[in-house]
């Protein structure tokens, strides 16, 4: 996948304290960001597809959500 193909997403940063189960506190750190399926993308949902999530890193991953049409192309969320 290209930087073209690509679009931004917003994410809140957030974090929180446990103690594990060495006895030990740590902190862990989440991310929020939330997600608008196009109608391509609803209609798929409501015909039972799948939605597919691609993941490619450690911290704030790039994440690519989406449906497949009945032909299996991709639905765009433009």
């Amino acid at each position: 996948m290209t930087d073209e193909q690509c679009f931004s997403v917003y994410a809140a940063k957030g974090s929180y304290e446990f103690i594990g189960s060495d006895g030990k506190q740590y902190q862990a750190t989440f991310w929020t960001e939330a997600w608008k399926p196009s109608k391509e993308d609803i209609e798929a949902i409501n015909r039972g597809e799948p939605i597919y999530i691609q993941i490619h890193s450690h911290g704030l991953p790039p994440i690519s959500v989406f449906t497949l049409d009945e032909n299996g192309n991709s639905n765009d969320a433009d």
